[in-house]
């Protein structure tokens, strides 16, 4: 369903995800019989990390060509605290049927169709989630309701991340908005520390990054079809069929963001607001230790 959602993986990372044993997201495929005797091969999930790095470009022509979109390759961030760290939210809903019982909890219920698109850096990232649903608790509270509805939650939704404990919620990389993300790392960008740190500005920085890095490996990419190598000796033979480089990705606008610093701000309300009434009842201490 990831690849042929309208805005699935990139079609480059599709081999890697699901053929590399080291760097995808399948374990080594396993065996099992039936209840007729037949043997059945399958594929099960790794549940040891959320990120997926792929395998590094070729450094020399051996034999074939290599492909182009061997060198755009872009890592995968797979969020699912309940499975990799093992945490048991609970259903927010103010109307959960299971809201009064202490071992209710969300349970893994499917993956969300929607791959988000991350701009970070230097690049992009692909970003996927899993479902989150009531357990049989509410289950069965809500076939005797009248509503009959089962909370259904993406594990990336603020009511699931705001149970992790902090360390956990920092692990998390970045601000989403309505179908990409931006990168906390460029969220950092945007924070006005110097005078004229304006939000173009950060832009075109990030812009000039992205950029960088898209002529680096198209560089790497047609200095590799210059040399390609013979037995005995390496010849500069540019192969007459190659694969074009894929198009640059544009980069979000200034004002989206904006929106998502704006979206990280706001979740920083509380801090702010600690931090200015320990600065105000700290000079009402001291005008009070004067008089």
């Amino acid at each position: 369903m990831w690849e042929s959602a309208p805005n699935g993986l990139p079609t480059a990372d599709i081999g890697w995800l699901k053929e590399d044993e080291e760097k995808g997201l399948f374990q080594r495929a396993t065996s099992s019989k039936d209840k007729h005797g037949n043997t059945r091969w399958r594929k099960f999930l790794k549940d040891d990390r959320m990120w997926f790095h792929p395998p590094e470009f070729p450094g020399v022509v051996e034999w074939k060509v290599p492909s182009a979109d061997t060198f755009y390759y872009s890592p995968v961030f797979f969020w699912r605290p309940v499975r990799v760290w093992h945490y048991s939210p609970r259903c927010l809903r103010p109307d959960c049927p299971a809201r009064s019982n202490q071992t209710a909890s969300l349970y893994r219920c499917g993956y969300s169709h929607t791959v988000r698109q991350i701009c970070h850096m230097s690049g992009w990232y692909s970003m996927l989630t899993v479902v989150l649903a009531c357990n049989a608790f509410c289950r069965k509270a809500a076939k005797e309701s009248e509503e009959r509805a089962i909370g259904s939650f993406l594990s990336l939704e603020a009511c699931i991340i705001e149970q992790l404990s902090p360390a956990h919620r920092a692990v998390f990389p970045t601000i989403l908005t309505l179908r990409r993300g931006v990168d906390k790392q460029v969220i950092r960008l945007m924070r006005d520390r110097t005078e004229g740190n304006t939000m173009t500005n950060v832009w075109r920085q990030v812009l000039e990054s992205h950029c960088e890095e898209y002529l680096l490996r198209k560089d790497l990419y047609t200095t590799l079809l210059c040399q390609y190598r013979q037995p005995g000796k390496i010849t500069r033979n540019l192969p007459q069929r190659f694969k074009l480089p894929p198009p640059r990705r544009e980069l979000p606008s200034p004002k989206l963001l904006r929106k998502a610093f704006l979206l990280a701000e706001a979740e920083n309300i509380e801090d702010y607001r600690m931090q200015i009434t320990s600065t105000f009842s700290h000079q009402e201490d001291l005008q009070e230790t004067f008089r």
